[in-house]
């Protein structure tokens, strides 16, 4: 696995939040195979199914996660901008779907939002990625 520049370069913090001296923490990992970028507005889908089944179906290649961690409270302020800044982010990583990978809240006010990148294998849409993943695929 190889961390990305933070935000991809997009300032997804600031897209996510909008205020200077947010609390929240937003890592971005590239950790499959490895696409040109597609283009900033490219066309995304929002992917409504169980991480597993997703990534057994055979349709997605997995690139990547995006990861928002900090004051639940804070994440729940942000969360109506979080799409379009992960939905630019997946674009930048050669992605063209996206899905929440893990939400989780404790009783401290903390909180964690998992975003899994994808890029679709249907025939004829998708090139060969430029790299191998390093790692092994669950």
């Amino acid at each position: 696995m190889r961390i990305v520049g933070l935000c991809l370069g997009i300032g997804l913090m600031a897209c996510a939040h909008g205020e200077a001296g947010s609390s929240l923490s937003v890592t971005v990992m590239q950790t499959g195979s490895i696409y040109p970028p597609l283009a900033a507005n490219c066309p995304v889908q929002f992917v409504n199914a169980q991480h597993i089944d997703i990534l057994t179906s055979g349709k997605f290649d997995q690139l990547g996660m995006i990861a928002v961690a900090g004051a639940a409270s804070e994440i729940d302020r942000a969360v109506s901008k979080l799409p379009g800044a992960v939905a630019t982010a997946a674009c930048k990583m050669g992605g063209n779907a996206v899905s929440i990978a893990n939400t989780m809240r404790t009783s401290s006010d903390t909180g964690i939002l998992q975003f899994s990148i994808w890029r679709s294998l249907e025939t004829g849409t998708t090139p060969a990625p430029t790299a191998e993943p390093t790692g092994k695929h669950i």
